[in-house]
């Protein structure tokens, strides 16, 4: 299947023409977001150090002499259920302060992150359906470095 953008010199360039022209299941709506929510930090994602050593029946002191401690099973909440949508056309951004789940929800927008909850459709495309349908319509730029190499 080829996912090819509309002509737009088939038309008199008016939005309802583009979208009768599309190939996308929903082109009138870019970007669906509903209910999307994403935790880190769960107990069994994450064990420290310390944690893994014991399990192999090991102890794990540290520099100070002290027995190490598992990390706490804290859960951090980066996204909770947001929902937005954005029609064709539209310029939109997304701001908050540091930590406010901006990267988070980007991520979870280009595929990189799965939501724990919600949809995501982009054009229709769902972002864990049709995760490749997704990739050819998206463009991210970001200024992390480990970034090009999940793509």
């Amino acid at each position: 299947m080829s996912i090819k953008p509309p002509d737009l010199g088939r038309s008199n360039g008016t939005l309802p023409s583009i979208i009768a022209a599309s190939p996308y299941p929903d082109p009138a709506i870019a970007l669906s977001v509903q209910g999307v929510s994403k935790t880190f930090g769960k107990e069994k994602q994450r064990r420290s150090w310390s944690s893994r050593l014991r399990r192999n029946g090991q102890t794990a002191s540290q520099p100070n002499g002290k027995e190490g401690k598992p990390a706490e099973s804290g859960v951090v909440v980066a996204v909770d259920n947001i929902s937005m949508t954005i029609a064709r056309g539209e310029i939109f951004g997304v701001l908050g302060p540091n930590g406010s789940g901006k990267s988070t929800l980007i991520r979870c927008v280009s595929t990189l992150l799965l939501p724990d909850s919600g949809e995501v459709k982009i054009f229709g495309y769902d972002v864990e359906k049709d995760e490749m349908a997704v990739k050819r319509l998206i463009n991210r730029v970001s200024v992390e470095a480990s970034f090009f190499k999940k793509l």
